[in-house]
């Protein structure tokens, strides 16, 4: 009886010697990661405004063409010769009239609005969305100096505040009327020994990712988000072989994500398949959240650092719909 209760005790030793070490939590971000990440959701802001830019061009040299015809079907030669001069000045790179220029021509006048308009909404749109980025890079950089302060790494704060004042100084010089109310700062604690409770983050801290989205040569993606927590379902018809008679049958098969998202724009997860056949495995997620919000990118494998079904890593691109 007593060997066997050694030998119960010493496989129970060896199945806990055998069990797998607890996953390492990711490492916390430093102070260049941070600095990374912004200036690269930054250049992205940047290049949307750029294509806003050409849009507001493209949309200049449309109305000029509208009053081209209309001058033209009025056979005043003159003024379709000096409007076709305009137009090809701007696409050569001159800049575009102001609106209410002096002399400016009746026929480029609302062509000049259009284009100012259209100028005057993508300045806006860059000044909310670099509003939005720097409010996000600010309660990061905050965490930061907090987390090193609590190590009494002080001179690492002090650089780490420094970054936070500059964050300060150019979110301050946006547009007044784009900026959204600042958030609440906690107090300082009334004394040394008290120890003030961290002030509750808004679910809108999150990049907003709830609704539908379109996967490059695949199917739509339904997002609820709460906070940092997201899911997303996606189902779709699948031909599948059928019978002697070579009936397809059609079924319904789809997939679910879940998983979170931080304030810097970084999103992971794990995406399941439904009536889908067993070689189908889970796969991970990760990737990042566009500064605009506008698209998803994933890297997409296995979890555990395995590849997807055997082949490589693949990368996928979600598209809010209506864009």
């Amino acid at each position: 009886m007593n060997g066997r209760r050694h030998a119960g005790i010493s496989l129970l030793a060896a199945l806990l010697l055998a069990a797998p070490a607890p996953a390492q939590t990711a490492a916390a971000p430093t102070l260049e990661n941070l600095k990374v990440t912004y200036e690269k959701a930054r250049k992205i802001i940047d290049a949307g405004l750029e294509q806003q830019k050409a849009a507001a061009r493209v949309s200049y040299g449309k109305a000029v063409e509208e009053s081209m015809t209309a001058y033209r079907l009025k056979g005043d030669l003159d003024t379709y010769l000096l409007l076709e001069k305009a137009r090809k000045d701007v696409e050569g790179g001159a800049p575009v009239p102001a609106a209410d220029a002096e002399g400016l021509h009746a026929g480029l006048v609302q062509a000049a609005g259009i284009y100012q308009k259209g100028m005057a909404g993508a300045e806006a749109e860059k000044a909310r969305r670099m509003s939005v980025l720097l409010g996000r890079y600010m309660a990061n950089l905050q965490d930061l100096m907090k987390r090193l302060m609590m190590q009494e790494k002080i001179e690492e704060a002090k650089v780490v505040n420094e970054e936070l004042e500059r964050a300060r100084a150019a979110r301050s010089a946006l547009p007044e009327a784009e900026k959204p109310a600042p958030a609440a700062t906690a107090a300082p604690p009334a004394a040394a020994a008290t120890v003030a409770a961290a002030p509750a983050r808004e679910k809108e801290d999150y990049p907003a990712i709830a609704g539908s989205w379109n996967e490059e040569n695949g199917g739509t993606h339904v997002i609820s988000q709460n906070g940092p927590y997201w899911t997303a379902k996606c189902s779709y018809t699948h031909q599948r072989p059928g019978d002697f008679r070579g009936e397809n049958r059609a079924e319904i098969r789809g997939e679910v994500s879940r998983g979170t998202v931080t304030k810097d724009l970084q999103i992971k997860g794990e995406q399941r398949y439904f009536k889908a056949p067993a070689s189908m495995k889970p796969r991970s997620l990760a990737g990042t959240v566009s500064a605009d919000g506008q698209t998803i990118t994933f890297t997409v494998g296995k979890p555990g650092g395995d590849k997807n079904n055997g082949d490589a890593d693949e990368e996928i691109v979600w598209t809010r719909q209506g864009r």
